[in-house]
């Protein structure tokens, strides 16, 4: 637990310093840094994460036999580990490092304050804590999350690019492709109706959809644990109808912020469809990744078009305080059911046997 609290207070002492210099350079140091630490806390993490062990004994499956189930990319990397002497912690290394890299050059790229944007990362569950229990598919929604860059510049080769190369980390990042012809369209009642409508309509071919895309059986075989409509899928659509409601204010600052808008009602679709067919917890927050990392962005944008300073500090402190309970609420009550805690390292990078 100690280890989460020293990453809580390292953002946001670093937030709190960045105050004092108003140019944007020092603040792009500290978020490069603050990201540097989070690649490091992931990476030399030791039986952290839900997936953790499973993904050692893979590890050592393929270095001893040969054998590996994961895409196309793992085997590369497992290759180059092995042949340098690295120890089975360096893929985990090497995943932490490459999401850290596509994460802080994605909120360095479509946010202001990529540093504040980071705290936000970091304190809602979805985002950072998740990274630790499913890292293969979050390397992915990192590339997934770089490349809606090219969006913004309307390049679709490269988009196509980026997401192929998400491919090769997880295969549900083809879910990611056609959303290049959506998510920079601009917000209206009447797309939204559609695209819902379409939806509800396609929703019996979604989980054979999934399936084919990198769902393992093990999360069909968690059907018993469905996803419900729970009250986060009420607050989903509230915070969606307010940033529909901002939306103009938005655009006159970035006309690009339509993009996370998008994503954001993306969100609240996947979160009504468990009212409408069972889908597993597993492979509805799986799914629900690609899209809530939205949410770092949409909330420093938003502090962005509120005029009066003293409004604005009261909606950063309110937002902040609520994702930092969020953070340590989960980390307290449910850390040893995802098994985020006790936090415990591994070191030792190199064989010396």
């Amino acid at each position: 637990m100690i280890a989460y609290v020293f990453i809580y207070v390292l953002a946001v002492g670093l937030i709190a310093i960045s105050y004092l210099y108003p140019g944007s350079t020092i603040r792009n140091c500290f978020a490069i840094g603050l990201w540097g630490v989070l690649a490091i806390f992931a990476g030399f993490r030791y039986d952290v994460g839900l997936d953790y062990i499973s993904y050692l004994d893979q590890i050592r499956d393929y270095r001893y036999a040969g054998n590996l189930s994961w895409e196309y990319a793992y085997p590369v990397f497992l290759s180059i580990n092995n042949s340098i002497g690295l120890t089975d912690q360096g893929l985990f290394l090497a995943m932490a490092m490459i999401t850290a890299l596509f994460f802080y050059k994605y909120l360095s790229f479509h946010s202001r304050r990529p540093l504040m944007a980071t705290l936000f990362f970091i304190t809602l569950p979805p985002l950072f804590l998740s990274t630790l229990n499913v890292s293969r598919q979050f390397v992915a929604v990192s590339i997934f999350a770089f490349a809606l860059r090219y969006i913004v510049k309307q390049s679709f080769i490269l988009y196509f690019f980026f997401i192929a190369l998400a491919f090769c980390f997880h295969k549900s990042a083809i879910l990611a492709l056609p959303l290049y012809f959506f998510l920079n369209r601009a917000p209206s009642l009447k797309l939204y109706v559609i695209l819902s409508g379409l939806y509800l309509l396609a929703l019996p071919l979604l989980q054979y959809f999934v399936g084919i895309t990198g769902a393992s059986d093990i999360y069909f075989a968690l059907i018993d644990e469905p996803e419900v409509v729970t009250p986060k899928t009420y607050i989903f659509v509230m915070i969606f109808l307010f940033v529909v409601f901002l939306t103009e204010r938005l655009q006159r600052i970035d006309c690009n912020v339509v993009i996370f808008i998008n994503m954001l009602f993306l969100v609240v679709i996947l979160s009504i469809t468990p009212a409408f067919i069972p889908i597993p917890s597993a492979i509805y927050w799986r799914t629900l990744s690609y899209f809530v990392i939205a949410a770092p962005i949409l909330i420093v944008s938003i502090s962005d078009v509120i005029a009066a300073p003293t409004i604005r500090a009261f909606y950063l402190m309110g937002v902040t305080l609520t994702a930092s309970g969020y953070y340590f609420y989960t980390l307290i009550e449910r850390g040893t059911y995802f098994n985020l805690v006790p936090y415990d390292t591994n070191l030792f990078l190199f064989d010396l046997y």
